[in-house]
């Protein structure tokens, strides 16, 4: 899959990606996790740690 594809499936799904140079970071707001990673190395990277950056994590609701 293309690099700016799957940017764009990981933005819908609220994952940020950040770029200065060759540096790439994604983060996840939701579960406040971090993947840093290089351009060259990004889809290898995403792949090892897709599940840390695209899990939420569930907090119980609280009972009243």
């Amino acid at each position: 899959m293309e690099e700016t594809s799957l940017k764009e499936n990981l933005k819908k799904k609220g994952i940020f990606t950040f770029e200065k140079g060759n540096k790439v970071i994604l983060f996840n707001p939701y579960n406040l996790k971090k993947v840093f990673t290089t351009k060259e190395s990004f889809e290898e990277d995403l792949e090892k740690n897709f599940n840390l950056i695209i899990n939420k994590n569930e907090k119980s609701k609280p009972e009243l």
